[in-house]
């Protein structure tokens, strides 16, 4: 059996247990019926992986494709099922959410289907575009001294996301580099691993870089920055391995089950430590980073410090609560699974009524797509656009107000499906297919061609892994959504050409080397 049939066949035999099992923790037909619409939905992507040759041809897009599944339907059936709960807990109409994300999971499928078997091969000749980010050097390997470069910038790029104006918009635009020096054990160099380099000799310094990223991340308490080089390297893995044609050795499974035990006993510490930064964001912005890392050791030292909310009852009825995020019970999955934010969307989606609030909607939409054009344009437009009063709130919190009243200003997640459905009805999957078509044009601009016939991805490609396997096909609106496709992708390469540019002044010829 190969590396890649092992992999798919774990993730299929896992979903089938987690919904069996779900039927023995709660029998009832709501709940019942959502397993199984999560089971085949996962079996479909699992099973496309597995027959067709779209991993070896466009990895990208179908690992964003499969990371839309783990992050909204397969994730929390295994996450419920380990902790014992019923997969429709707390969710306000369980059968329409996991129905619905299905559903555009299939449209990106069918899309994919399409745009993988029309699409010429990477050999047969290149285009325009892919020319010019070849010359710019995307398609290189960069050394280690250059990886360690992209990171020096990403580190700065972090402290800047904490500042306003235009420094703001520079740090956010070249986060991404901070994962750079996660890339060195997973690059080659001739024969040689390029963590044998003076550079990355041993883990123990990626371990170091690591710790330094985790304490800026409290001391500015964000979150997810801490897990998201492990990340990097975990899923670029897990690509690797769900691509691999090679047996599966017992020294591999060894490795494999040190990385699960190891993953085991880290869950509770860096769940408690999740929840500390959780309970210490109400004082983000109001005091220094030193404190904050204070107040979050605080927080972690006295667990009972915390305030937790009740957990909610499976058989209240959702409407009963006016807004709650309730749903899995460990807080570091939490940060992952999306499931809750795409149900309370869609649910306020739908509970909209009457044409003013559809109007309202409209306009706030078409506002929130503006934003995302560069002031200079728009004022040369003449289009009369306050920026800052359209940031002050989240899709999630719009859709909120007007199906229940509530408070703008909360930045409540929400859902492209969710705001999608309440503004087009049953243009929406039509829209959304033609967003994808475009968004897997990109992913495989991401990826070269070598003598062998392998498809290597870009090193900015790699960067970004966890980005395109959250959020590759989804977001939390549509502005957000076409964003990606009209300025945060061009913006990541964009970005990447410079920052290699300077690497090339910097180290002459050892910027980058040819890969075996």
């Amino acid at each position: 059996m190969s590396v890649g049939s092992f992999i798919r066949g774990a993730f299929m035999l896992a979903a089938l247990l987690a919904t069996l099992t779900q039927i023995v923790i709660d029998p009832s037909l709501e709940n019942v019926a959502s397993a199984c619409i999560v089971l085949a939905s996962s079996l479909a992507i699992l099973l496309y992986m597995h027959w067709s040759e779209a991993l070896r041809t466009h990895p990208l897009s179908v690992f964003a494709i499969f990371g839309f599944c783990v992050t909204t339907q397969l994730g929390a059936l295994l996450v419920q099922t380990v902790y014992w709960t019923p997969l429709r807990f707390s969710l306000y109409d369980p059968i329409y959410t996991f129905g619905t994300l299905a559903f555009y999971q299939a449209i990106a499928l069918g899309v994919h289907a399409i745009y993988s078997y029309f699409s010429p091969p990477l050999g047969s000749g290149e285009s325009w575009a892919r020319g010019i980010l070849r010359k710019g050097g995307l398609y290189l390997q960069p050394s280690v001294a250059t990886l360690w470069l992209f990171g020096g910038v990403g580190v700065l790029s972090v402290v800047l996301t904490t500042r306003a104006g235009i420094l703001s918009k520079v740090g956010h635009g070249t986060q991404f580099l901070t994962w750079a020096p996660f890339l060195i054990p997973l690059h080659r160099q001739g024969k040689k691993n390029l963590s044998e380099n003076v550079f990355g000799q041993s883990w123990l310094v990626l371990a170091l870089y690591g710790s330094c990223i985790a304490l800026l991340a409290i001391a500015f308490n964000g979150r997810s920055a801490i897990f998201q080089g492990a990340l990097t390297v975990l899923l670029l893995y897990l690509l690797k391995g769900i691509r691999s044609d090679n047996r599966i050795e017992t020294r591999a499974l060894l490795n494999f089950g040190f990385a699960v035990l190891v993953a085991a006993i880290a869950l509770q510490p860096l769940s408690q430590l999740v929840a500390a930064m959780g309970a210490a964001r109400a004082s983000r912005g109001k005091i220094s980073p030193a404190e904050m890392v204070t107040k979050t050791c605080d927080f972690l030292l006295h667990p009972e410090l915390i305030r937790v909310s009740p957990d909610a009852d499976p058989d209240e009825p959702s409407y009963s609560r006016a807004y709650d995020e309730i749903y899995l019970k460990n807080s570091l999955f939490g940060r992952f699974v999306e499931t809750k934010f795409h149900d309370n969307a869609l649910h306020f989606g739908i509970s909209i009524v009457g044409d003013d609030s559809h109007e309202r909607l409209a306009r706030v939409t078409i506002d929130s797509l503006l934003v995302i054009l560069p002031t200079p344009l728009l004022n040369a437009l003449q289009i009369n656009l306050n920026k800052a009063a359209n940031l002050t709130f989240s899709m999630g919190d719009y859709l909120f107000y007007l199906a229940r009243g509530g408070a703008l200003g909360g930045f409540k997640t929400g859902s492209v499906f969710g705001q999608g459905i309440a503004l087009f009805g049953p243009l929406m999957p039509l829209i959304y297919a033609m967003v994808c078509l475009v968004i897997f044009h990109w992913l495989r601009l991401l990826t070269s061609l070598e003598a062998d016939g392998a498809v290597p991805l870009s090193a900015v490609a790699m960067m970004n892994i966890w980005s395109l396997f959250q959020y590759g096909i989804s977001a939390e609106s549509l502005a957000n959504f076409l964003s990606s496709v009209v300025r945060e992708f061009p913006q990541w390469i964009l970005v990447y050409l410079i920052a290699f540019f300077v690497a090339r002044c910097v180290f002459g010829k050892r910027y980058a080397h040819v890969a075996s």
